[in-house]
């Protein structure tokens, strides 16, 4: 399975299951575990706010809003090369990342068949079920249900 993660905790989910090899291209935000960038093509790209305060995230956030510019930028070439088999992306905020419709708009004007997860939780037991989507749908739910009930056990 080729995978693409374009939001951090979709990587980091991808790499609990055992899946980081299969994991092709991943965002600049994407850093845990730290192989996660070390081999893996940067397929959105965006502001590096690690050194900025709460307020000035904001400020910034705020004026790209503002000016109707994007906060991230999706590299179609890169992703379009990578032929993917499955991205995982969210719809919950834009300003977090890239929302799905906007990556399946890319997908469909670059002429790439990928299928295209949102991860979209609202509570911690969604959190949970999006690891046995992904695991479904990336062809290990033996993997993620085992780990679904092992984070079940600890909570």
């Amino acid at each position: 399975m080729r995978l693409v993660s374009l939001l951090p905790s979709a990587t980091e989910i991808v790499y609990a299951l055992g899946l980081g090899d299969d994991l092709i291209g991943v965002t600049f935000e994407c850093e845990v575990p730290p192989a996660a960038r070390g081999d893996k093509t940067v397929v959105v790209g965006g502001r590096d706010t690690r050194g900025l305060t709460p307020h000035e995230i904001d400020a910034y956030v705020k004026a790209q809003m503002a000016a109707g510019r994007d906060l991230y930028t999706l590299h179609g070439g890169a992703l379009a090369g990578l032929r993917p088999e499955l991205i995982l992306t969210q719809d919950l905020c834009r300003v977090c990342a890239l929302p799905s419709g906007q990556v399946s708009d890319a997908l469909d004007y670059l002429g790439c068949r990928a299928d295209v997860l949102s991860l979209d939780p609202h509570t911690l037991s969604e959190v949970l079920d999006t690891i046995l989507a992904v695991g479904a749908r990336a062809g290990v739910p033996e993997r993620s249900e085992a780990l679904v009930t092992s984070l079940r056990a600890r909570l």
